[in-house]
């Protein structure tokens, strides 16, 4: 038992550590760009699913959007929020691994500084560590429903697979089953009444359920590591058939892999199996190893902060890791769309969109996520149609480098391509002219 202003120490440096990792070191993706461009597009007062394309439910960038109200609009703000939740999450995972405390201290610091970046993923690892821990300890049901729910109404196929083991109390608990429903329902119905007081029920269909079925085939990096994936499942199958004691926990476990799906990456596998070895290794003393991680955090940890330290001038995203080649293509870009807005209607299709939209100040709409799966159910004819409506001509903003490479939606590209006029380029991008029938 640690005393008092051990624990203070403690929790208020890994915070502190939590936060100065992520939000200086940790790599520069589009999935964070994204996620704060979510966020914002609410706190302008754009309705997801009508206003911008959204394929998850929306509880996380309602969240941040509130706290963007109360301090500013900036992502070091969802940076700042992840800190506490991760300091938060850390209390309770020593409720669960004591003897391997230091051991996970250091490692989510370690892992802060590669995969940590604010996003809805690790927000449902967040609330996955509190279920997990209430779960553990066999108490408060009607927390469990009710912090299930909100896995729901953030990522949807993680709140409906974790009432897995909350229907499984059917068997054993019925009181603890109907008390769980009901924490669930709360949320849900919270959920239910946004989507309907802003009149988008049938578009989050759309978009979060119907919208899966044209997912993109190429949806993860399938290797070595997935093989690793697979070998773990079967793992944590094999404990819940022969651990009989630890059920729940392992099922939990087992539900909690699903988030890596539908995009399984490196990322995906790392915010997967954090749970995993906070409980494999509850009854190990792996202590005693912790002050060479230490040591390694202590030299290592400086030095990348004073290679990665970025000064710049941009407005949402200001001393993060954003290359500079990357700055001065957003300052292109957006000067060209502004200068030729005035009498053609132009996009940009690329994973580097919302950035340049963002910081140029620039409206975002449905051809900024141009991505399968982002657009709803039959997404390619709807697109070609509302690529030949309008009473303007259009241009599109395009690298071929980026086609093939990622979850752009190549069949739209290629439309655009073969009946548009190529008439530009701009740092390595293409400009095609899209001419509509008046």
């Amino acid at each position: 038992m640690r005393p008092l202003y051990k624990n203070i120490l403690l929790y208020s440096a890994f915070f502190i550590l939590f936060l100065t990792f992520s939000y200086f070191i940790v790599p520069f993706a589009a999935d964070e760009v994204w996620n704060f461009g979510f966020s914002y597009n609410i706190y302008n007062g754009m309705i997801p699913y009508k206003d911008f394309n959204l394929i998850i439910t929306p509880f996380y960038f309602i969240f941040n959007a509130l706290f963007f109200k109360v301090f500013s609009p900036n992502v070091f703000v969802m940076y700042f929020i992840s800190a506490i939740f991760a300091t938060i999450s850390l209390y309770f995972i020593s409720k669960v691994n004591n003897k391997s405390f230091y051991f996970i201290y250091s490692l989510l610091l370690l892992l802060s500084t590669l995969f940590f970046y604010p996003s809805y993923n690790l927000f449902c690892l967040y609330l996955f560590i509190l279920i997990f821990y209430l779960n553990y300890n066999n108490k408060y049901s009607f927390l469990i429903g009710l912090f299930t729910g909100i896995a729901f109404i953030v990522k949807q196929n993680i709140g409906i697979i974790l009432l897995l083991p909350i229907f499984f109390k059917l068997f054993g608990d019925i009181k603890f089953f109907f008390k769980s429903v009901i924490g669930f329902i709360i949320p849900i119905l919270l959920l239910l009444f946004y989507l309907l007081f802003n009149g988008i029920f049938n578009d989050f269909i759309n978009y979060c359920f119907l919208g899966l079925f044209d997912f993109s085939k190429n949806n993860g990096e399938f290797g070595v590591l997935f093989v690793f994936e697979v070998l773990i499942v079967l793992y944590i199958i094999y404990k819940i058939i022969n651990d009989r004691g630890n059920f729940s926990s392992y099922l939990y476990l087992l539900c909690f892999q699903i988030i890596t799906f539908p995009i399984f990456d490196i990322n995906h596998f790392v915010i997967a199996n954090v749970p995993n070895v906070i409980f494999f290794t509850r009854n190990i003393n792996i202590n005693k190893f912790c002050k060479y991680i230490f040591i390694f955090l202590g030299i290592f940890i400086p030095i990348l902060l004073i290679n990665y330290f970025c000064v710049n001038d941009l407005k949402f995203f200001k001393y993060r890791r954003v290359r500079s080649n990357e700055i001065l293509l957003a300052k292109r870009l957006g000067k060209y769309i502004i200068d030729n807005s005035d009498n053609m209607d132009v996009h940009i299709i690329s994973n580097f969109s919302y950035f340049v939209k963002l910081e140029n100040g620039l409206k975002i709409d449905e051809y900024d996520l141009l991505l399968y799966s982002n657009l709803g159910y039959n997404s390619y004819s709807r697109m070609v149609n509302k690529i030949n409506n309008g009473n303007r001509d259009k241009l599109f903003i395009m690298s071929d480098n980026e086609f093939y490479t990622n979850q752009l939606h190549n069949d739209i590209c290629l439309y655009i391509i073969n009946n548009s006029t190529l008439i530009d380029s701009v740092s390595g991008y293409n400009i095609y002219r899209f001419e509509v029938l008046k």
